[in-house]
Protein backbone atom coordinates (compact mmCIF):
# COMPACT_ATOMS: atom_id res chain seq x y z
CA UNK A 1 0.00 0.00 0.00
CA UNK A 2 1.18 3.55 -0.73
CA UNK A 3 2.87 5.06 2.32
CA UNK A 4 1.49 8.23 3.88
CA UNK A 5 3.36 11.35 4.95
CA UNK A 6 2.67 14.22 7.36
CA UNK A 7 3.39 17.94 7.12
CA UNK A 8 3.01 20.64 9.77
CA UNK A 9 1.73 23.97 8.44
CA UNK A 10 0.44 27.18 10.05
CA UNK A 11 -3.02 25.73 9.37
CA UNK A 12 -2.30 22.49 11.28
CA UNK A 13 -0.87 19.06 10.44
CA UNK A 14 -1.98 17.22 7.32
CA UNK A 15 -1.58 13.68 6.04
CA UNK A 16 -0.90 13.07 2.37
CA UNK A 17 0.20 10.43 -0.13
CA UNK A 18 2.76 10.77 -2.90
CA UNK A 19 2.44 8.50 -5.94
CA UNK A 20 4.87 8.35 -8.85
CA UNK A 21 8.23 9.97 -9.59
CA UNK A 22 7.48 12.17 -12.60
CA UNK A 23 8.11 15.91 -12.93
CA UNK A 24 4.48 16.23 -14.08
CA UNK A 25 2.79 17.07 -10.79
CA UNK A 26 -0.86 16.81 -9.76
CA UNK A 27 -2.59 17.64 -6.50
CA UNK A 28 -5.77 15.68 -5.76
CA UNK A 29 -8.47 16.79 -3.30
CA UNK A 30 -11.12 14.30 -2.13
CA UNK A 31 -14.82 14.50 -1.27
CA UNK A 32 -16.64 15.08 2.02
CA UNK A 33 -16.63 12.18 4.54
CA UNK A 34 -14.05 10.21 2.52
CA UNK A 35 -10.23 10.27 2.59
CA UNK A 36 -7.42 10.61 0.09
CA UNK A 37 -6.74 6.91 0.65
CA UNK A 38 -10.21 5.99 -0.56
CA UNK A 39 -9.09 7.01 -4.05
CA UNK A 40 -5.75 5.19 -4.04
CA UNK A 41 -6.79 2.47 -6.54
CA UNK A 42 -7.77 5.24 -8.98
CA UNK A 43 -4.72 7.40 -8.29
CA UNK A 44 -2.31 4.46 -8.62
CA UNK A 45 -3.70 3.77 -12.10
CA UNK A 46 -3.55 7.44 -13.05
CA UNK A 47 0.04 7.99 -11.88
CA UNK A 48 1.26 5.15 -14.11
CA UNK A 49 0.93 7.62 -17.02
CA UNK A 50 4.17 9.44 -16.13
CA UNK A 51 2.59 11.54 -13.37
CA UNK A 52 3.42 12.41 -9.78
CA UNK A 53 0.32 12.77 -7.63
CA UNK A 54 -0.01 14.36 -4.20
CA UNK A 55 -3.28 13.48 -2.44
CA UNK A 56 -4.12 15.11 0.88
CA UNK A 57 -6.60 14.26 3.62
CA UNK A 58 -8.57 17.46 4.18
CA UNK A 59 -9.15 18.84 7.68
CA UNK A 60 -11.24 16.52 9.84
CA UNK A 61 -10.80 13.60 7.44
CA UNK A 62 -8.45 10.64 7.20
CA UNK A 63 -5.38 11.15 9.36
CA UNK A 64 -5.21 14.97 9.15
CA UNK A 65 -5.84 17.46 11.95
CA UNK A 66 -9.24 17.61 13.62
CA UNK A 67 -8.65 21.10 15.00
CA UNK A 68 -11.37 23.68 14.32
CA UNK A 69 -13.91 21.03 13.35
CA UNK A 70 -16.42 21.42 16.19
CA UNK A 71 -18.31 24.27 14.52
CA UNK A 72 -18.15 24.84 10.76
CA UNK A 73 -19.56 28.18 9.59
CA UNK A 74 -18.24 28.21 6.01
CA UNK A 75 -15.80 26.47 3.67
CA UNK A 76 -13.09 29.16 3.80
CA UNK A 77 -10.78 27.24 6.12
CA UNK A 78 -10.63 24.28 3.70
CA UNK A 79 -9.65 26.56 0.82
CA UNK A 80 -6.90 28.17 2.92
CA UNK A 81 -5.72 24.70 3.96
CA UNK A 82 -5.53 23.61 0.33
CA UNK A 83 -3.49 26.66 -0.67
CA UNK A 84 -1.07 26.10 2.20
CA UNK A 85 -0.68 22.40 1.43
CA UNK A 86 -0.15 22.79 -2.32
CA UNK A 87 2.42 25.54 -1.68
CA UNK A 88 4.23 23.38 0.88
CA UNK A 89 4.42 19.92 -0.69
CA UNK A 90 4.42 20.57 -4.46
CA UNK A 91 6.21 22.89 -6.88
CA UNK A 92 3.42 25.17 -8.18
CA UNK A 93 1.92 25.60 -10.61
CA UNK A 94 0.60 22.02 -10.72
CA UNK A 95 -2.49 20.40 -12.17
CA UNK A 96 -5.32 20.50 -9.65
CA UNK A 97 -7.84 17.66 -9.61
CA UNK A 98 -10.75 17.60 -7.20
CA UNK A 99 -13.77 15.36 -6.73
CA UNK A 100 -17.08 16.44 -5.22
CA UNK A 101 -16.45 19.03 -2.49
CA UNK A 102 -12.74 18.70 -3.27
CA UNK A 103 -13.61 19.93 -6.75
CA UNK A 104 -15.15 23.06 -5.26
CA UNK A 105 -12.16 23.66 -2.97
CA UNK A 106 -9.78 23.31 -5.94
CA UNK A 107 -11.94 25.61 -8.10
CA UNK A 108 -12.10 28.30 -5.38
CA UNK A 109 -8.38 28.03 -4.57
CA UNK A 110 -7.52 28.51 -8.25
CA UNK A 111 -9.45 31.79 -8.24
CA UNK A 112 -8.08 33.08 -4.94
CA UNK A 113 -4.49 31.81 -5.34
CA UNK A 114 -3.85 31.90 -9.10
CA UNK A 115 -0.19 30.87 -8.80
CA UNK A 116 -1.07 27.38 -7.56
CA UNK A 117 -2.47 25.63 -10.62
CA UNK A 118 -1.67 25.30 -14.33
CA UNK A 119 -4.88 23.39 -15.14
CA UNK A 120 -7.97 22.19 -13.29
CA UNK A 121 -9.96 18.98 -13.57
CA UNK A 122 -13.21 19.13 -11.61
CA UNK A 123 -14.80 15.70 -11.22
CA UNK A 124 -18.50 16.05 -10.39
CA UNK A 125 -17.75 19.12 -8.24
CA UNK A 126 -20.14 20.53 -5.65
CA UNK A 127 -20.95 23.64 -7.67
CA UNK A 128 -24.69 24.09 -7.61
CA UNK A 129 -26.91 26.02 -10.04
CA UNK A 130 -27.81 29.53 -8.86
CA UNK A 131 -31.34 28.54 -7.84
CA UNK A 132 -30.03 25.91 -5.42
CA UNK A 133 -27.40 28.29 -4.02
CA UNK A 134 -30.10 30.91 -3.35
CA UNK A 135 -32.44 28.31 -1.83
CA UNK A 136 -29.65 27.03 0.44
CA UNK A 137 -28.93 30.59 1.55
CA UNK A 138 -32.59 31.15 2.41
CA UNK A 139 -32.84 27.87 4.32
CA UNK A 140 -29.77 28.75 6.38
CA UNK A 141 -31.05 32.27 7.06
CA UNK A 142 -34.30 30.98 8.54
CA UNK A 143 -32.48 28.30 10.55
CA UNK A 144 -33.74 25.19 8.79
CA UNK A 145 -30.47 23.83 7.35
CA UNK A 146 -30.40 20.96 9.86
CA UNK A 147 -33.75 19.71 8.59
CA UNK A 148 -32.48 19.03 5.07
CA UNK A 149 -32.41 15.32 4.29
CA UNK A 150 -28.66 14.96 3.67
CA UNK A 151 -27.45 16.56 6.95
CA UNK A 152 -30.23 14.81 8.89
CA UNK A 153 -29.36 11.38 7.47
CA UNK A 154 -25.64 12.03 7.99
CA UNK A 155 -26.10 12.74 11.70
CA UNK A 156 -27.96 9.47 12.09
CA UNK A 157 -25.48 7.15 10.40
CA UNK A 158 -23.48 4.46 12.20
CA UNK A 159 -20.27 5.93 13.59
CA UNK A 160 -18.59 3.15 15.61
CA UNK A 161 -17.64 -0.44 14.81
CA UNK A 162 -16.06 -3.34 16.65
CA UNK A 163 -13.60 -3.97 13.81
CA UNK A 164 -12.74 -2.92 10.28
CA UNK A 165 -14.26 -6.20 9.14
CA UNK A 166 -17.58 -5.18 10.67
CA UNK A 167 -17.34 -1.80 8.95
CA UNK A 168 -16.62 -3.45 5.59
CA UNK A 169 -19.64 -5.71 5.97
CA UNK A 170 -21.77 -2.72 6.96
CA UNK A 171 -20.86 -0.68 3.88
CA UNK A 172 -20.51 -3.28 1.12
CA UNK A 173 -23.33 -3.06 -1.42
CA UNK A 174 -25.18 -0.42 0.61
CA UNK A 175 -26.04 3.23 0.07
CA UNK A 176 -23.49 5.24 -1.88
CA UNK A 177 -21.11 2.26 -1.83
CA UNK A 178 -23.47 0.09 -3.87
CA UNK A 179 -22.05 1.31 -7.19
CA UNK A 180 -18.38 1.19 -6.06
CA UNK A 181 -15.92 -1.47 -7.11
CA UNK A 182 -14.96 -3.60 -4.06
CA UNK A 183 -11.37 -2.34 -3.87
CA UNK A 184 -12.62 1.20 -3.26
CA UNK A 185 -14.88 0.15 -0.39
CA UNK A 186 -11.88 -1.66 1.10
CA UNK A 187 -9.69 1.42 0.60
CA UNK A 188 -12.31 3.53 2.40
CA UNK A 189 -12.41 1.15 5.35
CA UNK A 190 -8.60 1.06 5.47
CA UNK A 191 -8.11 4.84 5.47
CA UNK A 192 -11.32 6.56 6.64
CA UNK A 193 -11.81 4.54 9.85
CA UNK A 194 -9.45 4.65 12.83
CA UNK A 195 -9.09 2.85 16.14
CA UNK A 196 -10.65 4.86 18.97
CA UNK A 197 -10.20 2.47 21.91
CA UNK A 198 -8.86 -1.03 22.39
CA UNK A 199 -12.17 -2.44 21.17
CA UNK A 200 -13.75 0.31 19.07
CA UNK A 201 -13.17 1.70 15.58
CA UNK A 202 -14.80 4.92 14.43
CA UNK A 203 -15.11 7.08 11.32
CA UNK A 204 -12.25 9.55 10.94
CA UNK A 205 -14.77 12.15 9.76
CA UNK A 206 -17.29 12.70 12.54
CA UNK A 207 -20.85 12.66 11.14
CA UNK A 208 -21.67 15.93 12.92
CA UNK A 209 -18.72 17.61 11.18
CA UNK A 210 -19.72 16.08 7.84
CA UNK A 211 -23.29 17.33 8.27
CA UNK A 212 -22.14 20.86 9.13
CA UNK A 213 -20.11 20.95 5.91
CA UNK A 214 -23.23 20.05 3.92
CA UNK A 215 -25.10 22.88 5.64
CA UNK A 216 -22.54 25.53 4.64
CA UNK A 217 -22.95 25.75 0.85
CA UNK A 218 -21.18 29.05 -0.04
CA UNK A 219 -23.30 32.00 -1.14
CA UNK A 220 -20.47 33.17 -3.41
CA UNK A 221 -20.06 29.93 -5.38
CA UNK A 222 -20.18 31.55 -8.80
CA UNK A 223 -18.05 34.63 -8.22
CA UNK A 224 -14.89 32.51 -8.45
CA UNK A 225 -15.52 31.47 -12.07
CA UNK A 226 -14.65 34.91 -13.44
CA UNK A 227 -11.24 34.80 -11.76
CA UNK A 228 -9.98 31.50 -13.17
CA UNK A 229 -7.53 31.99 -16.02
CA UNK A 230 -6.18 28.47 -16.57
CA UNK A 231 -7.65 25.66 -18.72
CA UNK A 232 -10.43 23.80 -16.95
CA UNK A 233 -12.05 20.44 -17.63
CA UNK A 234 -15.34 19.65 -15.89
CA UNK A 235 -16.52 16.04 -15.81
CA UNK A 236 -20.02 15.00 -14.75
CA UNK A 237 -21.35 11.52 -14.17
CA UNK A 238 -24.50 11.33 -16.30
CA UNK A 239 -26.47 9.87 -13.37
CA UNK A 240 -25.09 12.25 -10.75
CA UNK A 241 -27.64 13.68 -8.33
CA UNK A 242 -25.20 16.22 -6.85
CA UNK A 243 -23.72 18.02 -9.86
CA UNK A 244 -26.24 19.31 -12.37
CA UNK A 245 -25.82 19.57 -16.14
CA UNK A 246 -26.87 23.23 -16.12
CA UNK A 247 -24.06 24.03 -13.68
CA UNK A 248 -21.52 22.36 -15.97
CA UNK A 249 -22.79 24.31 -18.97
CA UNK A 250 -22.73 27.56 -17.01
CA UNK A 251 -19.10 26.98 -16.04
CA UNK A 252 -18.15 26.83 -19.73
CA UNK A 253 -19.75 30.25 -20.20
CA UNK A 254 -18.16 31.83 -17.13
CA UNK A 255 -14.62 30.43 -17.45
CA UNK A 256 -12.67 31.47 -20.55
CA UNK A 257 -11.10 28.10 -21.37
CA UNK A 258 -13.45 25.45 -20.01
CA UNK A 259 -14.57 22.08 -21.38
CA UNK A 260 -17.55 20.15 -20.02
CA UNK A 261 -18.22 16.46 -20.63
CA UNK A 262 -20.56 13.82 -19.23
CA UNK A 263 -19.67 10.17 -18.72
CA UNK A 264 -22.50 7.85 -19.67
CA UNK A 265 -24.01 5.46 -17.11
CA UNK A 266 -21.88 6.84 -14.24
CA UNK A 267 -22.97 8.68 -11.12
CA UNK A 268 -21.36 11.07 -8.64
CA UNK A 269 -18.66 8.54 -7.68
CA UNK A 270 -17.52 8.08 -11.26
CA UNK A 271 -13.92 7.05 -10.51
CA UNK A 272 -15.06 4.40 -8.01
CA UNK A 273 -17.57 3.08 -10.53
CA UNK A 274 -15.38 3.01 -13.65
CA UNK A 275 -11.82 4.24 -13.05
CA UNK A 276 -10.63 3.30 -16.54
CA UNK A 277 -13.34 5.32 -18.27
CA UNK A 278 -12.64 8.26 -15.96
CA UNK A 279 -8.91 8.14 -16.65
CA UNK A 280 -9.45 7.79 -20.40
CA UNK A 281 -11.63 10.90 -20.34
CA UNK A 282 -9.15 13.16 -18.51
CA UNK A 283 -5.75 11.87 -19.66
CA UNK A 284 -5.64 13.74 -23.01
CA UNK A 285 -6.36 17.00 -21.16
CA UNK A 286 -3.59 16.26 -18.65
CA UNK A 287 -1.05 15.36 -21.32
CA UNK A 288 -1.89 18.16 -23.78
Amino acid sequence: MTKGNFINTPQGFFHYYVLGESENQIHFCHGNSLSAGTYLPFLEKLCSHDLKIYATDIRGHGFSTKENTSQVKNWDIFIKDLAQIVSSITKPPVIGIGHSIGGYFTYAAAALYPHLFSKLILLDPIIFPLKIVWLSALIRKIGLAGRLSLPRMTRGKKFEFNSREEALANYSQKGMFKSWKPEYVQAYVNTAIEKDTATTWELCCNPEFEAQIYECVPFNTWQHANHINVPVMVVRGERSDLFYRQAGIRLTKKIKNCTFIELKKLGHFLMMEDPDKTIDSILPFIQN
